[in-house]
């Protein structure tokens, strides 16, 4: 869970890189579930993904709206960057997502040229280093316990260790259940569309490429409450620890 979140203001340079980070890796996951569909990754025709094989082994037999949500938990991160704002994760699916934008944003600032207007940002007085940032947005690590092979079943919230430890229901099926009420997300909020393969909507936004992002529709045939077409589930589905949150 996080310990900051939303509290405090973020310094510009480091909010700029995290914002960067985030989309890139939220274009990623979408592009891999696409791909992916509702194939195990283990059985997948690729030697690697950019995001879902940097995720916990655990969630290697999400399905493809499993992936589709983890994919937009990293554009709702990135929408809480508004100036002056931590990002704030709601529930377990936007942490891990949080733990890899600050992986990676150190590597987007190495590939801006001196030109960049990042470099123009004004220093902030509570600019810190990446290690800093992820123990001032984390109150633990919890999560990163699911990539430790010694601890198998450690996820599980009747495992003994996870039990005697605190550490709370970690299976993929429960990653997007809200950390509280108060974290809740608008269930509205949508997906983003892929290509030609999205319906026709009269409130979708004008086309900003295949990965153009869906803001919401009320309409009840919409993208935004059904399932995503496809192949029927063989693995983890999104929707079984959230019953009463729609997609």
């Amino acid at each position: 869970m996080t310990a900051r979140s939303a509290a405090g203001s973020s310094p510009p340079g480091i909010a700029d890189l995290l914002h960067t980070a985030l989309v890139f890796l939220a274009d990623q996951a979408y592009d891999d579930a696409h791909h992916l569909g509702d194939r195990f990754l283990p059985d997948a025709n690729a030697t690697t993904w950019e995001v879902f094989d940097r995720l916990p082994p655990l969630t290697g037999t999400a399905d493809h709206r499993w992936r589709r949500r983890m994919a937009r938990a990293f554009d709702d991160l990135a929408a809480d960057l508004t100036p002056g704002k931590w990002p704030g994760p709601t529930c377990t699916a936007e942490e891990m997502a949080l733990h890899l934008a600050i992986e990676d944003a150190p590597t987007h600032l190495e590939d801006r040229p001196s030109t960049d207007l990042h470099h123009t940002l004004p220093e902030h007085g509570d600019d810190c280093g990446w290690d800093d940032c992820s123990d001032l947005l984390f109150q633990d690590h919890d999560l990163l316990m699911l990539f430790d092979p010694k601890l198998s079943g450690i996820a599980d919230p009747q495992d003994p260790a996870n039990q005697s430890m605190g550490v709370g229901d970690l299976r993929a099926a429960a990653w997007f259940a809200p950390f509280g009420s108060h974290s809740v997300r608008d269930p509205w909020r949508g997906l983003r569309w892929w290509g030609a393969a999205a319906p026709s909507c009269a409130m979708r936004p004008p086309s900003r490429g295949l990965s153009a992002q869906f803001t919401g529709c009320p309409s009840s045939t919409c993208c935004s409450t059904q399932p995503e077409a496809g192949p029927a589930s063989r693995g983890v589905s999104a929707g079984s620890a959230e019953a009463k949150v729609p997609a």
